[in-house]
């Protein structure tokens, strides 16, 4: 079963996740904070991750986040899709981190759900 990490402190967010991606198959796990979803992604290998650039947490930004989570050995072919509702890519150079995508809030919904579809099979 393909699963969805998705690492957002915007609960509404994680509930338009959970509503596009169950009915296709896909297990969604969700973290509200930094640390949360630090912690879940080191004891799973998820089929894409969606992380949001702006999250509480003691680790800091989601730029900061993605970084800390290329590291892990087992996540290395995992794709990474930067979601914001800042409408700008923050305040570290895309450069710094290699993601798989970036989608600024609000966004179409059949695009979404057709740029992650394609990590779900």
């Amino acid at each position: 079963m393909p699963t969805i990490l998705a690492i957002d402190d915007d609960e509404i967010f994680q509930i338009l996740v959970r509503r596009i991606f169950e009915p296709m198959g896909a297990e969604i796990i969700s973290a509200l904070t930094s640390d949360e979803g630090l912690d879940i992604a080191s004891r799973i290998v998820p089929s894409v991750i969606l992380l949001d650039i702006r999250l509480p947490g003691k680790i800091g930004d989601g730029w900061a986040l993605a970084r800390m989570l290329q590291e892990q050995e087992h996540l290395q072919n995992t794709p990474i899709v930067m979601v914001s509702a800042s409408g700008g890519m923050g305040s570290h150079p895309p450069e710094a981190v290699e993601y798989a995508g970036y989608f600024s809030k609000p966004f179409k919904v059949d695009v979404f759900r057709d740029f992650i579809s394609q990590f779900l099979r």
